[in-house]
């Protein structure tokens, strides 16, 4: 008896040591959080939030579109993203242990973090709206179905899913879901809360461990802000990676090259309609992207193998701008954004098809664009010369003439946005993704390859 109560003292004495030496680490590596209110989302708690690893910095500077709204800084910012768990104590139900990124804003780039906190908000709104709605449809017409033809009820059978709180309203509510059905991917990355540093950074205790698990790291400070995202299948696997990964190559494919470009191409193709079904999203949500590149546009998978897989976020928002907020120049804006999309395309068409050994052509999307600009003097037939002639592009050249060169017209047609205007500015075409998309998908109803 005496050894039993002995061990069960030993026991519960390891128990609460355990718990101290946790809450300090959490203390240690965690972040504060201030007296903010959001109610659109969670506000993470001190202590909630453990880093475990510094992933890099994102160095960015005002975007040119929104440099004419005002002339404060132009200088550089840098944004610190860490990957993270959250620790809640006492654990919230299904997200204890949960893998997060955060991104840190310092207090000259919290402008940057807002823009960004609203933006995504905003959208995924609009998206759970569509859905919701989309959904409520499905049951409609599934249950004028059963009522025309007699089908047995029983037949369709509804789940009830609760759904997390609205953007503008903290309530939560029911959402009737198809047995079969299956949510698609949002368009941008999942934004769970935020949380804003405090005081407690200043604390002797916090600076030694900080200095210990990030030596070279600067310390946070004061008025930091900190955006805290679920880590999906998504993050950062970015578009500008999938052209630099060796492919895997299945069966006779090794040895037809032909088999290798089609594989490829019909990737390519599903991720060009991908994106411009995200694009059309965000400017239908009343938002512009404002630096769109490689690296913002995030893919499910970068593996050819998995095509059915295969879906496109888009990140980095703090150059973002809300159309509402230009009045008339919104559609200037939307034009940028499709303007940087043809360069963009570029980039990822002569990248993955520069020759079947995947050596890769060192032309960026901004150097594509300075090339267009500079030395070809914005000439769409002057581009197609310039690329024909390039024995490298050879491969890609021969993708874009696909269907009746339909990459081709999909990018001449982006690269043209910005000059379809009349001499008192007002628009001669109006191009938008929604419509690039639409003509895009008539040129590909019978593939050539």
């Amino acid at each position: 008896m005496y050894y039993f109560q002995m061990s069960f003292i030993f026991l519960l004495f390891n128990l609460i040591a355990d718990a101290f030496l946790n809450f300090a680490l959490r203390k240690s590596n965690s972040y504060s959080q201030s007296n903010i209110k959001l109610s659109a989302l969670r506000e993470f708690q001190y202590g909630e939030i453990k880093l475990i690893k510094f992933l890099g910095r994102i160095n960015m500077v005002k975007s040119t579109i929104d440099k004419g709204n005002n002339n404060d800084d132009n200088v550089a910012t840098t944004i610190r993203l860490f990957e993270a768990r959250i620790v809640s104590n006492p654990p919230k139900m299904g997200e204890r242990g949960q893998r997060v990124y955060i991104k840190e804003y310092s207090v000259d780039g919290i402008k940057y973090g807002r823009k960004e906190r609203k933006a995504i908000t905003k959208i995924s709104k609009n998206e759970r709206e569509k859905e919701k709605l989309k959904i409520n449809q499905m049951i409609q017409k599934s249950e004028l179905e059963q009522q025309d033809n007699e089908v047995n009820p029983e037949i369709f059978e509804f789940q009830a899913k609760e759904v997390e709180k609205d953007n503008n309203n903290s309530s939560t509510f029911p959402l009737p879901l198809l047995l079969n059905y299956t949510a698609p991917v949002p368009p941008v990355p999942q934004l769970l809360g935020i949380l804003k540093v405090d005081d407690r950074v200043e604390d002797s205790q916090f600076q030694s461990q900080w200095s210990r698990k990030f030596p070279r790291l600067q310390l946070p400070q004061k008025g930091f802000m900190v955006l805290v995202y679920n880590w999906d299948s998504a993050t950062f696997r970015t578009l500008s990676r999938f052209p630099k990964l060796p492919q895997i190559i299945q069966g006779f494919e090794y040895f037809s090259e032909e088999r290798r470009i089609k594989r490829r191409y019909n990737f390519i193709r599903k991720m060009i309609q991908k994106i411009l079904i995200v694009i059309s999203k965000i400017h239908n949500s009343g938002y512009c992207h404002g630096a769109l590149t490689s690296e913002s546009i995030w893919l499910t998978t970068s593996n050819q193998l998995e095509i059915d897989q295969l879906d496109v976020q888009v990140a980095d928002w703090s150059n973002s701008i809300a159309l509402k907020s230009v009045g008339p120049d919104a559609r200037l804006l939307i034009n940028e954004d499709i303007y940087q999309l043809g360069f963009l395309l570029l980039e990822i068409i002569f990248a993955s098809f520069a020759n079947d050994e995947y050596r890769q052509v060192l032309y960026t999307q901004r150097e594509w664009q300075q090339v267009f600009e500079n030395q070809l003097n914005k000439d769409l037939g002057q581009l197609k010369k310039f690329v024909s002639s390039n024995r490298d592009f050879n491969q890609a050249v021969s993708v874009l003439e696909i269907n009746n060169d339909a990459i081709y017209k999909l990018i001449f047609k982006c690269l043209v946005v910005n000059d379809l205007y009349d001499n008192e500015r007002v628009n001669k075409i109006n191009i938008s993704a929604s419509k690039l998309l639409n003509d895009f998908r008539k040129n590909l109803k019978n593939p050539q390859i």
